[in-house]
């Protein structure tokens, strides 16, 4: 049967009722007299209906009776009801006695006089009633349209004397953690707080209710989704928004949704199947039959499923997704109402508004469900679509636009936060695939069977823009980020240094072949978009050159060179058998037909190849097959490394989302496109891994590069100084930058087959439970990876996949606020409660006597340790770093940290000292001097800072080690020895603040300077040696240096050689900052 037909089944529901003028759908017979224009139709059951109840009493209007009881209640309370005889000056009781029976009066003349419409149990003249109180209902929203915000308020008290009292901020999300060992009263005390919560009660019986009205499963799971994504994506507005991942998806998703709409359509199917005997009551004989049949009369006259039939045609899909957006705002309108309006949630107000939504608005589904599934017989053009929407349908619609004038009037200046960045991107991926996933899906997968030429042509065009728009978007990606590569080493020097520094990218020497890579990727897309193009103008018509049409070529091309092989040997023969022979050796003749057979192989086997990649051959599952497994395994990877590298649970939530879409993509649109040809399946799937390839590829290193690049300085080439010495940024620096950058061959590898990845279908049985059963394995990881609640100590909270406890990227330690001195035991006990292995950044703030012990060496993963106003009371050898232990360890902080002389624990051998230990930077300390040993421990290529220390003089250690970057400011010595410059690597020297006169004034092998900092010492000139000519930058703000060049009277102004010329070009004078030495 097509599906513009009206199915048997709906004709069976859909019957004219007897004695009325209303007919039925698809009824060209109907009468001339009949209400047929305006398309009110009964809906009842298809049984046995006894139709005596036309001639009883309860079936007649009676309007004149009912009319002249009402007004003589309404005259007679008039003048007898005590509010209307009162002498109080107020006239709020007169007046909300007249509201109420006003409200009567109008609901009985909706009862006796509105027209009848689909639902007629238990009585026609019931939702008569309910329709004139969603009426009442608009008049009260459109009441409260026209008063002002407070006196808004103060109106709702008239039906609930306890409004008026701004609501509570009330956050579900303050303690997210599942496992609470230390509450007395339960391990898992936040979820049963949320789980016997009365919205878990409300929660089931409004998706229960829900399901009744409206009897489709996709359309319930739809809703139900889509309003956890709404909580998520307006909590920034509504604080009561705020709930935990794990009540978004198991206690709402999984629980109480779910088990509400499967009761609710169990219901519906139970009585659907049921058969009903509607006799009249006075012909059962017995009592028991009288009280059924009564009772029946109150549930309506039939329980059939809506078969919305949303993938059938555009138009109808479009119709119901109206509806589903319609629904979404409606409930979305509860909860911004009662706060704009400030009506808690415990009001009978709440009550009323959803009784009224759900019994009206029942019927309005119910129209909307005509208006969308029905067809009409209209003269002269067949079976149609319904172009009306039923008037109560139009009435929900305009109460949910009322309500939202209402929220938008009184909520004027409540909601001005801006929308998180993540809620812009999630809005419009999900309207992105709204539109165009719809119009793909619809012109290409969805196509009826007899169609014209000039669909078919519109349809091909749309492919090939598609096509061309597709290879430029993934040409242009890796055309950028080449760009980046090559931009980096030339125009950001401190970015890169520093990348190396913190081992966090392959050395600059490889930038080059990795930009070449992402060109060539880049050229790929090109030049298939290119050859697409010229192709089609070549042949004035559109051509889809891919892979299919390479492999023809490549089968024409080996054809004429076997010809052409054949011909030769043929000639040879020939030639032979007339005595003549030919000049050419042998061994030449062997050598070249060895190599048209090698050739031939190869085009064969790249033939092959390329015509594996051709939806239409033979060969497509088995090749993709090996592909989906590959790309399963590097998104498992992937995933894996955002688990440990990014804090940010947005992104591990996503990437894990692409791993488990890429798992079950296949069955899921195997399911959707049952019937499309095997062609059309696969170009479906390929388009849908194509989405998910790019947003793996693009989308996501795109939304963890935008806040970098916010924060980027391109006129510095680097980062402001203050961001490398805020703790959260230089932990999230030190982790995503492993996720931005190459971190090593194979990382570039998994990158690239990501990049080249074109994933197709997967038919094997086999294979889609293989990938089922991996994305149920990687989903369970990564809920019991998140079921971890981090303590407080946990700045910046990580999920790492297989991690017995909690733990984090930054640990800080606050002596202070824990009540805790820092001893080794009180340490340890903290180091018990997290996952030590994945600590980045370790601090220690106020704590009067540190001890740093053996623990420290279960670091594995630290890359720096940071104290901060503290006592170094002990921390020796056997708590010392080593390469054994902390392999990744980068740089020591000592702040503001009182010790007598160097920890032990920080020069251990240097066959045994971290690799990667190169920077040590010790502030306002007492320290006196450091230790010769230092010589023999730490490594080659340092970055030192000791800044207000007791150094009464440069300690001579420093003249032995292999120093790049040096700074000692704020000390108090007057020399800088010339050991300590004479044939060094110091490219960055500060000397802010200290009190020398003058450098050593010359120095056989002087240091190749680049940064110079002089800013507040005693210099008032530099020597001969200092590389004036070359990229020299120096900072000499406050010196006497600026002093004299500031003076044109000076000696360094007299001096006309280039040396001083190059002097006054390249310092900096600029006046010092508060705080700037």
């Amino acid at each position: 049967m097509a599906d513009d037909d009206v199915s048997q089944q709906q004709r069976q529901v859909l019957r004219v009722r007897k004695g009325s003028d209303l007919a039925v759908y698809g009824n060209e017979s109907a009468p001339a007299s009949s209400n047929y224009q305006n398309r009110k139709w009964s809906m009842e059951e298809t049984v046995d209906v006894d139709d005596e109840n036309q001639d009883q009493w309860t079936s007649n209007p009676h309007t004149l009776t009912g009319g002249f009881v009402l007004m003589t209640w309404i005259v007679y309370a008039a003048f007898h009801d005590p509010s209307t005889s009162s002498d109080d000056d107020s006239y709020a009781d007169g007046l909300k006695s007249g509201m109420k029976y006003a409200c009567v009066f109008f609901l009985t003349y909706c009862a006796l006089q509105l027209p009848d419409g689909h639902f007629i149990r238990p009585h026609p003249m019931v939702w008569r009633v309910l329709t004139g109180a969603f009426i009442l209902y608009e008049m009260l929203l459109i009441v409260l349209l026209f008063l002002r915000t407070p006196d808004a308020r103060a109106f709702l008290k008239i039906f609930d004397p306890k409004l008026g009292v701004e609501l509570p901020e009330v956050s579900y999300a303050s303690d997210c953690r599942l496992y609470t060992p230390e509450n007395p009263e339960s391990s898992f005390i936040n979820f049963r707080n949320t789980f016997f919560d009365r919205f878990v009660i409300m929660h089931f019986v409004g998706w229960f209710v829900g399901a009744l009205m409206m009897r489709s499963y996709i359309v319930c799971w739809i809703l139900s989704v889509m309003f956890e994504w709404y909580e998520i994506s307006f909590r920034h507005w509504l604080p009561n928004f705020n709930e935990c991942w794990w009540d978004h998806l198991f206690l709402d998703i999984f629980t109480c949704n779910a088990f509400g709409i499967y009761l609710g359509m169990k219901v519906c199917r139970w009585f659907e199947m049921k058969k009903f005997n509607w006799v009249g009551i006075r012909k059962i004989p017995n009592l028991s039959g009288k009280a059924k049949r009564a009772l029946a009369q109150f549930t309506p006259a039939y329980w059939l499923a809506y078969n919305w039939k949303i993938f059938t045609s555009f138009d109808r899909f479009w119709r119901v997704m109206s509806m589903v957006i319609i629904l979404s705002v409606m409930m979305l309108n509860s909860f911004f109402l009662k706060t704009v309006l400030w009506v808690p949630a415990s009001s009978t107000l709440n009550v009323w508004r959803l009784a009224i939504w759900y019994s009206a608005g029942s019927y309005a589904v119910a129209e909307w469900y005509i208006f969308s599934t029905f067809t009409l017989n209209y003269e002269g053009q067949g079976a149609q679509p319904v172009k009306k929407l039923g008037p109560r349908a139009w009435l929900g619609l305009l109460v949910v636009a009322t309500e939202v004038c209402v929220i938008v009037k009184h909520g004027k200046g409540m909601f001005t936060a801006p929308f998180p960045w993540y809620v812009k991107l999630g809005w419009a991926i999900i309207f992105s695939v709204l539109f165009f996933g719809s119009a793909i899906y619809f012109t290409f997968f969805n196509t009826p069977e007899r169609e014209s030429s000039e669909r078919r042509e519109q349809e091909k065009k749309l492919l090939w823009a598609s096509l061309i728009v597709l290879h430029v978007v993934c040409g242009v990606y890796p055309s950028l980020v080449g760009i980046l590569f090559f931009y980096i080493p030339r125009h950001a020097t401190s970015i890169l240094a520093t990348a190396e520094l913190y081992s966090v990218t392959v050395p600059q020497q490889h930038f080059r072949t990795i930009a070449a890579v992402y060109f060539a990727v880049a050229a790929l897309h090109f030049a298939t978009a290119m050859v697409t193009l010229l192709h089609s103008l070549r042949h004035r018509q559109l051509r889809f050159d891919g892979p299919a049409v390479a492999y023809r070529q490549l089968k024409a091309t080996l054809r004429r060179s076997k010809r052409r092989v054949v011909g030769s040997t043929s000639r040879d023969v020939a030639a032979r058998s007339r005595g003549v022979v030919s000049p050419e050796p042998q061994a030449d003749r062997t050598a070249s037909t060895q190599l048209r057979w090698v050739t031939s192989s190869a085009l064969r086997s790249a033939s092959t190849v390329l015509s594996a990649f051709n939806v239409t051959d033979r060969h497509f599952d088995t090749t993709h097959l090996v592909r989906e497994l590959l790309e399963t395994a590097l998104l498992t990877y992937q995933a894996y490394k955002t688990s440990f590298l990014v804090a940010q649970p947005w992104m591990n939530h996503a990437v894990v989302s692409l791993l488990l879409l890429n798992c079950w993509l296949g069955p899921l649109l195997g399911h959707f496109s049952s019937r499309t040809t095997v062609t059309q399946a696969r170009l479906l799937v390929l388009f849908a891994n194509i989405a998910l390839d790019l947003t793996s590829y693009a989308v996501l290193p795109i939304a963890l590069f935008l806040p970098y690049y916010s924060d980027f300085d391109a006129a510095s080439g680097g980062f402001d100084i203050r961001f490398w010495y805020t703790d959260r940024w230089l932990v999230r620096m030190m982790n995503e930058w492993r996720m931005l950058f190459v971190t090593s061959v194979w990382d570039g590898l998994a990158r690239l087959a990501i990049a080249l990845s074109i994933a197709g279908s997967l038919h094997s049985r086999l294979g889609h439970r293989v990938l089922a059963l991996w994305g149920a394995v990687v989903l369970a990881v990564h809920v019991h990876a998140m079921s971890h609640a981090a303590p407080r100590m946990c700045i910046t909270e990580l999920r790492p996949w297989l991690s017995a406890r909690a733990t984090c990227s930054l640990l800080e330690i606050n002596c202070a606020a824990l009540g805790v001195s820092g001893a080794a035991d009180d340490l340890d006990e903290s180091f018990r409660l997290i996952d030590t292995r994945w600590v980045s950044l370790l601090i220690l703030r106020h704590c009067p006597r540190v001890e740093i012990s053996a623990s420290i060496q279960g670091f594995h993963g630290l890359m720096g340790l940071k104290t901060y106003n503290a006592t170094l009371a002990r921390w020796d050898a056997d708590g010392a770093l080593t390469k054994r232990s902390n392999p990744r360890m980068l740089f020591v902080f000592l702040v503001a940290t009182n010790m007598t002389e160097m920890p032990r624990g920080l020069y251990e051998p240097r066959a045994n000292f971290p690799p990667q230990l190169l920077d040590v930077e010790i502030c306002r300390s007492n320290l006196t001097t450091l230790p010769m040993a230092l010589a023999d421990s730490w490594l080659g290529g340092l970055f030192l800072l000791f800044e207000e220390t007791q150094f009464r003089e440069v300690p001579p250690v420093l003249a032995a080690l292999d120093v790049r970057s040096l700074s000692l400011a704020m000390n108090a010595f007057t020399t800088m020895p010339a050991s300590v410059l004479e044939g060094s690597r110091i490219n960055w020297l500060q000397l802010n603040g200290l009190p020398i006169t003058r450098f050593p004034p010359d120095l056989r092998s002087p240091p190749p300077l680049l940064w110079l900092k002089i800013r507040g010492t005693q210099l008032s000139e530099l020597p001969q040696w200092v590389p004036v000519g070359s990229m020299l930058e120096v900072v000499a703000g406050g010196s006497p240096l600026c002093a004299a060049l500031l003076d044109a009277s000076s000696a360094v102004n007299a001096d006309r050689s280039d040396w001083a010329a190059a002097l006054r070009r390249l310092v900096d004078c600029s006046a010092l900052g508060p705080n700037e030495l």
